[in-house]
């Protein structure tokens, strides 16, 4: 037994803590193993400021930002690629793949830059990040919703 597994079982001897996979009584456990589901245990310190909710509520409002305008381009891009562009509306379509490009170029941006500034974003309150989580999928969202209204009315 290691000495972080002999701690383990210091710990859970008197306390009543649940296995984190089946909820099983973990206390007088007599390894670092649950006796019910088999998992291995480890016993760390954590913060509730590192659930990862919040921040991956950010991550998938720029990741789905990005799939979208990638795969909207590969279809348009592709169509066009095959059959040609529609007559008369080659500077409109010109308007539509910067757009979407920008569009993703900036997703794709802002997804690193989260990413990037993970350390800063867990010390931020957990009220904060969920604010700012809800901020980037409202302004992700919306400034797509106002590009694609905006990119039907020039194409229509």
């Amino acid at each position: 037994m290691t000495p972080d597994d002999a701690a383990l079982v210091r710990w859970v001897a008197g306390h009543d803590e649940p296995c984190p996979v089946c909820s099983y009584n973990l206390q007088d456990a007599p390894d670092a193993v649950c006796p019910e589901c088999g998992v291995l245990l480890r016993l760390s310190v954590t913060s509730p400021a590192t659930a990862l909710g919040p921040l991956i509520l950010g991550i998938v409002s720029f990741s789905v930002a990005i799939g979208f305008d990638a795969v909207t381009l590969a279809l348009v891009g592709g169509s066009v690629v095959l059959f040609g562009p529609p007559p008369g509306i080659v500077p409109q379509m010109t308007v539509f793949f910067l757009t979407l490009g920008l569009l993703a170029l900036l997703s794709a941006l802002g997804l690193g830059a989260l990413v990037r500034s993970r350390k800063r974003w867990y010390r931020q309150a957990r009220r904060r990040q969920w604010e700012v989580a809800w901020l980037i999928f409202l302004i992700v969202g919306g400034i797509h919703a106002i590009a694609g209204v905006t990119l039907i009315s020039i194409l229509a």
